[in-house]
């Protein structure tokens, strides 16, 4: 895939300037997928321009390879000070709806963090569930060197939550389209029903009749595990190089 210009540390820079001490880059990946989790990376990166040379490969996590950010998952947590995911399943989608559900699945990545954020830098809109101080800047996973950052952590946590899931819910083929709308996708929804990871009240079929969504879905914990999947208590390499011997979706994953 072509390369795009490499982010910087230019946001993080002004927001110390202005007094912050700790800006953490969030962005989310799944927003648009009819099945799954929307998910969400929060990181925060040192006051050290030496920091851009280290990262110099991130990008837009929709601009490379799957291998090329499968290759940058250990520096950006070397070189970060913290980074964590967070989750929101497809039943508080179907509960509060998309925005909402985004929004909430960037505040418990940012609750995960090990050091405490008192700015926020997000990708294309701001979070209205945090009262932190905080910019929103469009197509800041390609000028913000944290939020690109986080574009790639949340994109391969997801992948391999999906790929985790197709096994569970095999049919749709999850792994290979991560719960996205393709052709063969809606072809699964339309021979077999909707799953229970499926997101009920978006139109699965294409044909513009919203389906309703459950009555008496409220907010759900966070799957086990998807608050601090980078931070603690899941070795990277196992996260990463496809086994699944340590990490909770041996066990079926929870809408």
């Amino acid at each position: 895939m072509s390369q795009s210009r490499q982010p910087d540390l230019a946001f993080e820079h002004a927001a110390r300037r202005a007094g912050a001490r700790h800006p953490a880059g969030v962005d989310e990946v799944g927003r648009g997928a009819l099945a799954g989790p929307v998910v969400s990376a929060a990181v925060v990166l040192p006051d050290d321009d030496r920091v851009i040379e280290g990262l110099a490969g991130v990008r837009d996590s929709k601009t490379l390879t799957a291998a090329a950010r499968l290759d940058l998952v250990p520096l950006i947590r070397a070189a970060s000070l913290a980074c964590a995911i967070g989750q929101a399943s497809a039943a508080e989608v179907d509960r509060l709806g998309v925005a909402r559900a985004t929004e909430l699945s960037m505040c418990r990545a940012l609750g995960a963090l090990k050091v405490h954020p008192d700015y926020l830098l997000v990708d294309g809109y701001p979070n209205r569930l945090d009262p932190r101080p905080q910019r929103a800047v469009v197509k800041g996973d390609r000028l913000v060197l944290s939020i690109a950052a986080a574009s790639v952590l949340a994109k391969v946590w997801r992948d391999a939550y999906m790929i985790a899931l197709a096994s569970c819910v095999p049919g749709y083929g999850l792994d290979r389209h991560k719960g996205y709308g393709t052709d063969q996708h809606r072809a699964a929804i339309r021979d077999r029903g909707p799953s229970a990871w499926h997101r009920l009240s978006w139109d699965l079929l294409g044909t513009r009749k919203v389906q309703p969504s459950l009555p008496g879905l409220g907010l759900e914990p966070v799957w086990p595990g998807a608050g601090a999947a980078l931070g603690q208590g899941l070795r990277a390499a196992t996260l990463f190089s496809g086994r699944t011997d340590d990490w909770p979706s041996r066990r079926e994953p929870r809408r």
